[in-house]
């Protein structure tokens, strides 16, 4: 059919905030009496499932960390509120944030798209991509490690902005890669993005970011104002632009020796994609801008490595990446549950005790959350570390000598913003994702602009239809305003946005809503600490039996129990607790994961304190 039927939900939403509708009535409260806050004011927006919101859930999409409730805004949350804006909630991701291309969720299952039956919604920040692109909302925030603001933006047709590194700042947002994260907007046009950047643009001292700023700062300062300005008067006469010819299936004229695939390997390119490529030129040209193809030298290497220009070192592969993600898991979960009126090591005993809920999560993620000192804040090495280390000053001053060459060849050139599409050969279910290493290596800023539509042919089970295809525009660091600048021209010429055929808005649309969440306790942190306990063992017809103890002054208000990764119904009398998982069901959970499976118990009291205890039961 022309639209999704009623069992096939987006699923783009996680979390909806429950004050939603109250917080909107307050601005209009507020726009009545001739208040406005901001140039936000009043408008709604949705942040991916890793970002932190004051009393919501921090799940990262994850069953065993929803009832983790943040204390605190994340910054750009924060900020966005000060300027007016209403936060919705929270949108629907990976898992983790594990795949670029996906996102399927513990919590609300795996999102779809808006636009053509079983295409890929984009990854990680597939619901952000989905919200934006659907009109769920004005305009979400994803996070991005290698793409997943900008693939979910390409995929759902919306105008995606992947910051430089380091300018807006992470703190407190479940990480996937800390040294390379960042977090962006996703909106319905460039000037929204300009807008909204200017909004969260200010330097916060507590980013983990921070410490390493003035590294990276070498050649131009972080801009922290001015953006929409700048996009807005920005005009394509007179710029030279490039497009990447290696990325659009042109033979490089000098590969060189020993070149890096991604700097001289051509792109396999399908000829829609290559035609809208092509027609993008054409209207570039007309509108007074220089545009060819251009061809990155061998030299400028945008693999993750550290080239020829410094010490081989391959940093994803030596314990720094984990131990940078061990400190910064340790703040995020100290943002979430931390209590002032804990000692460190109380603190830290949280903060493995929050660790511990992950399930069906990789071996290695699970080392990067354990990876620190639970008992001082002496850090040694092996254990965690910050991004101002000696290792991580290495690190970054290799990954900018890179950023140098590439800047560099940029200037030899003369270019003020290379070009190239987010997916040469994309399908309904894959393709290739091109330029990751570029954009996210070297922490330089990129936004993708719709070009037009690709046609996807049918299959025995889907019909024909079409999806967004979108550019990349990328720049110097910290050249954001100009890579938006570049980006709010092109959308002018012509916007080729159109609208999602599977989710169309209805004319004269009206509902009423129901308020459902309840809203969490306001935490008493003079409230008793729980304790719990449990015992796992086989009964009858192999089913297994779960029973255990759990202990509050103020009362429980919640246990949940979680077989790997999955609740199953539990019930609680007095100082007690069962739970029973049937045959078939336990037989699926050992089937999922091998010959042994976690078990983990959460006890919530009416207070907001919780505590957790796990098994692992072998068969």
């Amino acid at each position: 059919s022309s639209t999704l039927s009623p069992v096939q939900p987006l699923n783009a939403i996680l979390f909806l905030n429950p004050d939603l509708l109250e917080d909107a009535a307050q601005a209009d409260r507020l726009r009545k009496q001739g208040i406005v806050l901001g140039p936000l004011h009043g408008i709604p927006f949705l942040v991916k499932g890793s970002f932190p919101i004051k009393d919501m859930p921090l799940s990262g999409g994850v069953t065993a960390w929803r009832n983790v409730i943040s204390n605190k805004d994340t910054w750009a949350v924060e900020k966005l509120r000060q300027a007016g804006a209403i936060v919705m909630g929270q949108a629907n991701m990976d898992n983790w944030a594990s795949s670029a291309t996906s996102s399927t969720s513990q919590i609300a299952g795996t999102v779809r798209s808006a636009y053509l039956q079983g295409a890929l919604p984009g990854g990680s920040s597939g619901g952000s991509g989905v919200s934006a692109g659907a009109y769920l909302t004005n305009f979400t925030f994803g996070g991005e490690t290698g793409g997943s603001i900008r693939n979910p933006g390409d995929r759902n047709g919306v105008v995606a902005y992947k910051v430089s590194g380091g300018s807006i700042s992470v703190n407190g947002i479940i990480p996937l890669v800390p040294e390379r994260d960042v977090i962006g907007p996703m909106a319905r046009s460039a000037k929204d993005n300009a807008i909204i950047r200017d909004v969260v643009g200010a330097k916060d001292p507590n980013d983990p970011w921070a410490p390493i700023l003035p590294l990276l700062e070498a050649q131009r300062p972080v801009p922290q104002t001015g953006f929409s300005s700048t996009a807005e008067s920005y005009s394509l006469a007179g710029k030279r632009l490039g497009v990447i010819g290696t990325y659009v299936g042109l033979t490089h004229p000098n590969p060189g020796t020993g070149a890096t695939t991604n700097t001289t390997g051509v792109q396999t390119t399908t000829p829609a994609t290559k035609a809208l490529i092509d027609r993008m030129m054409t209207e570039v040209r007309a509108a007074g801008a220089t545009i060819d193809y251009v061809f990155m030298p061998p030299e400028v290497s945008t693999t993750y490595n550290r080239g020829t220009q410094a010490p081989q070192l391959q940093l994803n592969n030596t314990p720094y990446s984990n131990q940078v993600a061990a400190y910064v898991y340790r703040s995020v979960i100290e943002n979430a549950i931390g209590r002032p009126d804990f000692t460190y090591s109380q603190n830290a005993a949280k903060v493995l005790e929050t660790a511990a809920l992950t399930t069906n999560i990789s071996a290695a993620r699970r080392a990067m959350m354990y990876n620190f000192d639970a008992t001082s804040g002496a850090y040694t090495p092996g254990e965690a570390i910050s991004f101002d280390s000696p290792a991580g000053n290495e690190h970054y001053r290799a990954r900018a000598q890179q950023k140098d060459a590439f800047e560099a060849w940029m200037d030899a050139e003369g270019l003020d913003a290379v070009i190239w599409p987010m997916w040469p050969n994309k399908t309904r279910t894959g393709g290739t994702i091109i330029g990751r290493d570029l954009v996210n290596f070297m922490h330089l800023p990129a936004v993708t602009v719709p070009i037009g539509r690709l046609t996807q042919v049918a299959t025995s089970t889907l019909a024909e239809g079409e999806e967004p295809l979108t550019m990349n525009i990328t720049g110097r660091l910290y050249d954001d305003a100009k890579v938006l600048g570049v980006a709010r021209a092109y959308e002018k010429i012509k916007p080729y946005r159109y609208s999602p055929t599977l989710a169309p808005a209805i004319s004269g649309e009206s509902f009423d809503f129901k308020r459902q969440a309840k809203k969490p306790y306001v935490r008493d942190f003079k409230a008793p600490v729980l304790t719990a306990s449990m015992t796992a063992t086989w009964g009858r017809n192999n089913t297994l039996i779960l029973t255990g103890s759990v202990a509050d002054a103020s009362g429980v208000d919640r246990l949940d129990v979680s077989v790997a990764g999955s609740l199953i119904p539990a019930v609680v009398e007095g100082n007690t607790w069962k739970a029973v998982l049937p045959a078939e069901a336990a037989a699926n959970a050992f089937l999922a994961t091998a010959s042994s499976v976690d078990i983990i118990v959460l006890a919530v009291d009416p207070a907001g304190n919780a505590t957790s205890v796990s098994v692992d039961v072998i068969l």
